[in-house]
Parts: C-alpha cells; structure tokens; sequence
C-alpha cells in the first residue's frame, strides 16, 4: 500500500518528523561571519566553547576574518606519513599540539583523520600498491588501533583524551543513526575529549564508501554545522594547473561564493597512500560550502602553516561559504545527503524561476527529464536546462512514477498513477535552493 504524504514523511527515515527530540541538540550556537576587515564584530551567543577569529589573507592582501567555534580538521595518509610510508610521530606530535591549542582557546575540534591502512602497511611491512578489498580491509583492522595509540599517547601528553568514532556512509544516511553518532561527537567535545572519525574501512564495501576521507569530513562538518573545515593535504592548495607537472602553475588562494571552477585545473595527482586527489578536495569544499561552512585546503606539510593555524592564521585556498545565513538542520540534511549525479530531475525555465525566485514547490507541469533510479523519500538534485544543479530536495516519489506524471499538471497525478501522495514532486519544505 502506498503511503500517504504524512505517513509518507513521518516513516521515510530521510524525512524530518518535526522539531520534537529526534531533532538532535545544536553542537553550535554561533553562525560564522566572514567579511573583509572592517569595524564590524559578529555577535556571539552563549555555548560552552568561545568563537575564535580566523584571519586569511586574499590576492590583494585583504583580511579576511572568520569567527569560529567548531571546525573540523581532515588530515590524509599522505600528510601523516613519512617517505617510508610509515606513521610520522614527530608530525602526529605537530598536529596534536595544534589541536589542543585551538581547543584551549575555546574552539571545538573534531580530527577526521586517514592512516588506517597506511598504518597496517608500516605494521606488516607490506610494500606493494595493488591490493584487494580484503587485504585493504585486514590491513585496516591492523592498523586502526596502531593508529588511534599514537593519537592517544600524543593527546594525552597534553593532557587530552581522544574518542574513535568510526562511520560508514549509511551511518549517515539513515537520520537515526546518524543523530546517534552526532550526539556522541556533542559530547565528547562538551567532555574536552577529541573525537577521531575516520572511515570504518574494515567493513565498509566499494560500493559504499566515501571516496576517501575528503567528501566524509564534508559531510561530517555539515551536519555537526561547524564554522569551518580545514583539508590538509600534500599541495599549498588549489592552483590553475597541476603544480607538479608545470612549474609555472598559479596558485588559487580564493573562491568566492558560487564560483566555478575549471575540472581541468584541479590537479590529478594523488599518493600511493591517499584515495581522493584535487577533484575530491574541491567536490568536498563546494558540498561543505552548499552548507554554510567555508573550507580552506592548505599543505599540512608546509612551512608554519600548523603553527599559523594556533593563531588562527590561514594558508590554502579559501572557499567562501555559499550563503551568509545557517541553514536549519533538515536543510543540512538534504544538502550534506549522499550526491549521486545519475540521479537527477531536469526542470524548465519556468520550474526554475518559481523554485528560485518565487520560493514554490517543484510540481509535475515543471520536471522535463528524469535521469537515475531513486525511491520515494530519496534526495535527487534539481538540474536546469543548461545542466547546472542549482537545488536539492527529497522527493514525494519513485523514478519511475516522475517519469509517469512529468509534464502534467498535478490534478492528473491520479487517473496516471491510481494514486497520489501529493500534489508536488518536491514540496517546498524539503528542498534547498543552492544558487
């Protein structure tokens, strides 16, 4: 039996249920600002942690201020490791130290950190690249708690705990469980302690994994609505051509708000350690910045830029935040919802204005395509004539029943389908306007 609308939203585990206690405590009561240098202070509301400022500088050596009270830190295997491929204790002490800072200054910090299977390959002595999925996850399983001692033994030196959560891409898909390990992340940080997330590699299949740890701390840091997130990775940051292989690239230091970038410029190159290159850092900062947060990818390895970050001094590339204003947390859901670009409805131009401008629900007359296969209740992205996504939103129905009532108006929704669970494709409430 089909749902109704109400059933529909309240059992579909996408679907808000409302505002009641499945809505999770806030892990942050402050938005974060971020404007050039002027007289102007963001106010700050009451929460256990302070904002602190975050200052970086543009290609015309204006400040740029950001006043943060969460971030989250991603940190990849190839940042962590030394040339022998081995966890780097001296760099592990480096970061620790970092991180303890910025939490001593009232900032919460959630690490999201790679090395697992790196650190089984340092433990087995294992040198070869070409491994199979049951080999990266036993190394994983070898590796993990190698790794999570080494935090723990550089943390507690400076009189820290750390918290292992390990997450699965459906531990964030299905709200219950995600509220469940948001709740836990919360808490550890109200203890002091620093939580540690990292991909559940050991049991985690192709089929579901995040593409590495970039688009996971994404995701991790829209949900938690922190202010920032922070990429280390192996390159000073985003240049306009792959530095490696042209001396003469030119390095990137800010994009702004719904600024594309050329694919062609991000560089392809990755470590044997490390899974996600350029590309994924840029799809993770564009996808953190649908959700209010402004990202910056800066070499981990570089000269001061660790010891900068204590003072809240930023090197990389900055991506400014889509959006000045914090998006509500169903919002945050949708935007931060596993993308798969097959699944995706094409709308008219008409659609478009009305979603945009007009703030209306996407109705059936307005859907031109259906591309991707998708069940009632799932999260698709809006798509324009002229291909580019410009909304998100949880649909009232399966694909292949949007591919039966596209084009009509929605008062022939029942004599097509023998049913109807509402009169819109996307209501309003459960979508999220990007552009």
């Amino acid at each position: 039996m089909r749902l109704a609308p109400s059933r529909a939203l309240a059992e579909h585990s996408v679907f808000r249920a409302g505002n009641g206690p499945d809505a999770g405590p806030n892990i942050r009561a402050v938005a974060a600002s971020v404007f050039l240098l002027t007289n102007h202070q963001p106010r700050v509301t009451s929460h256990e942690s302070r904002a602190t400022m975050f200052h970086f500088h543009d290609s015309a050596g204006r400040e740029i201020r950001v006043a943060t009270q969460t971030l989250v830190l991603k940190v990849g295997s190839n940042v962590l490791c030394g040339a022998d491929g081995r966890l780097d204790r001296a760099y592990i002490d480096r970061l620790s130290d970092t991180i303890c800072s910025l939490m001593d200054r009232g900032v919460g910090v959630v690490l999201v950190s790679s090395g697992a299977i790196a650190a089984g390959l340092g433990r087995m002595g294992i040198h070869k690249a070409s491994r199979s999925i049951a080999e990266n996850q036993a190394l994983a399983a070898i590796g993990q708690s190698r790794l999570m001692q080494v935090y723990g033994d550089a943390f507690e030196k400076r009189g820290r705990q750390v918290g292992q959560v390990l997450l699965t891409r459906p531990d964030l898909e299905d709200r219950r469980r995600y509220l469940n390990a948001r709740r836990a992340i919360e808490q550890l940080l109200k203890m002091g302690v620093v939580p540690i997330i990292n991909e559940n590699d050991t049991t985690v299949v192709e089929e579901i994994k995040f593409s590495g740890n970039d688009i996971l701390s994404a995701i991790v840091a829209v949900k938690l609505k922190a202010d920032f997130l922070i990429l280390l990775t192996n390159v000073d940051g985003v240049f306009d051509s792959n530095p490696a292989r042209n001396p003469d690239a030119k390095f990137i230091p800010l994009v702004g708000a719904g600024e594309r970038i050329d694919r062609s410029i991000t560089t392809d190159g990755k470590s044997s350690l490390g899974v996600g290159g350029m590309e994924t850092k840029v799809q993770a900062a564009r996808m953190a910045n649908d959700g209010g947060v402004y990202t910056v990818i800066a070499n981990g390895r570089g000269a001061g830029v660790l010891e900068g970050l204590k003072e809240g001094k930023l090197a990389g590339t900055l991506f400014i935040a889509s959006r000045q204003r914090r998006q509500s947390s169903w919002a945050n859901w949708i935007l931060s919802a596993q993308r798969d670009r097959q699944r995706r409805l094409v709308v008219d131009d008409g659609a478009r204005r009305a979603l945009t401008e007009g703030k209306k629900s996407l109705l059936p007359a307005g859907v031109r395509e259906v591309h991707g296969q998708f069940q009632q209740g799932e999260v698709v992205d809006i798509v324009g004539t002229d291909g580019e996504c410009f909304a998100r939103g949880a649909v009232n129905y399966a694909s292949d029943e949007i591919a039966r009532i596209r084009g009509l108006r929605s008062s022939q929704i029942e004599k097509t389908l023998g049913f109807i669970a509402d009169k819109t494709v996307i209501h309003r409430d459960n979508l999220v306007v990007l552009t």
